[in-house]
């Protein structure tokens, strides 16, 4: 057990991995340059992706076990809160059940005041022109899971197709699924060619690749998928669809941190990290907001580079928001009570 009173999270991941000589190993490509990282054929990239699970467990016990301070309590709540994509993924969605979700959105401070608005919502294609009726005008991110979610398992004319409807009605970003089924026969050139090409018709709006890492075998396969999704232009990479038995996890979550890290270090470039699905709590939520603070830095805690996909999380940490508390006694049904089916 790691005394946490003593070490921040950050010295106990560096003495760790110092321990095992392992820190160059587990970022392994920032002593390439950019122009010498396009320049890899994708046997020498897999081949470069080095990394060791020797003291996985240790490195993630130092967050499981953090302990929140009072005076920053409150400031990351708030924070979980204006990160959170309020996801409706639901076989029984319609066009007043999502109205009635986006309107909930839409009056959240008027009903609490003291809070910060969410980031957005998540919907299907058939239903963001429902959601953007009531939050078009607003600061409100509309997001669109298009591209054959959740299996991508539709050919890529489809795929593109899908995703030009979403934002011709209105979605201003989309999270797509990487073909899984490509990816684990190792094609990658084609895998890397599906993204850049629905990264191209997105343009400028945002493209989040969902890696569904709780269906990735190893932690080596979870950092090659999160490279590939990167230099193919993703704007985040996202855990999971919330369609699979596992979903996010702080091991899946610490993984796509170093190679968003990998990838700063080496183009200064700067790619959002989305954890999705299995995360309902304030306290899980806590735990990755550490995570990535230690691994990425501040600057990632903002929603223009780390969000949160999840449905049942807004009404717990409006909550815990309300009780300042992580495990508020009282529950909130504000999000959950209004679903309109």
């Amino acid at each position: 057990m790691f005394l946490l009173n003593k070490f921040t999270a950050a010295k106990v991941v560096k003495m760790i991995l110092n321990n095992f000589g392992l820190t160059d190993r587990y970022i392994s490509l920032s002593n390439k340059n950019e122009q010498e990282l396009k320049s890899m054929n994708w046997e020498e990239l897999e081949n470069s992706v080095d990394f060791v699970t020797g003291p996985f467990d240790a490195i993630i016990n130092t967050f499981e076990s953090y302990a929140w301070n009072e005076n920053e309590l409150e400031s990351y709540l708030k924070l979980i809160l204006n990160c959170l994509d309020v996801t409706s993924l639901d076989v029984k969605d319609s066009d007043a059940s999502i109205q009635k979700l986006a309107s909930k959105i839409l009056n959240l401070k008027s009903t609490y005041p003291s809070v910060p608005s969410v980031a957005g919502i998540c919907v299907y294609p058939s239903l963001i022109e429902a959601a953007s009726k009531v939050l078009n005008e607003t600061n409100h991110c509309l997001v669109a899971v298009a591209g054959g979610f959740p299996a991508s398992q539709i050919p890529l004319a489809l795929k593109l197709r899908e995703v030009e409807y979403a934002l011709n009605k209105g979605a201003n970003e989309i999270d797509i699924v990487m073909p899984l089924g490509k990816f684990l026969a190792r094609e990658y050139q084609l895998v890397y060619d599906e993204i850049t090409q629905i990264k191209k018709l997105v343009g400028s709006k945002k493209l989040k690749v969902i890696l569904e890492t709780g269906e990735l075998p190893t932690p080596k396969h979870i950092m090659l998928a999160s490279k590939i999704a990167i230099m193919a232009g993703a704007d985040f990479i996202k855990s999971s669809t919330g369609k699979v038995k596992e979903n996010a996890t702080l091991g899946s979550i610490y993984i796509m941190s170093l190679a968003i890290k990998d990838h700063y270090n080496l183009t200064r470039k700067r790619v959002g990290l989305k954890p999705a699905g299995g995360v309902s709590t304030t306290r899980q939520a806590l735990k990755y907001i550490k995570l990535v603070k230690e691994v990425l830095g501040k600057e990632w805690l903002n929603n223009e580079l780390f969000r949160f996909g999840a449905s049942s999380l807004a009404d717990d940490v409006l909550a815990a928001i309300v009780e300042s508390r992580i495990d508020p006694v009282n529950s909130v049904n504000y999000f959950k009570s209004n679903k309109g089916y």
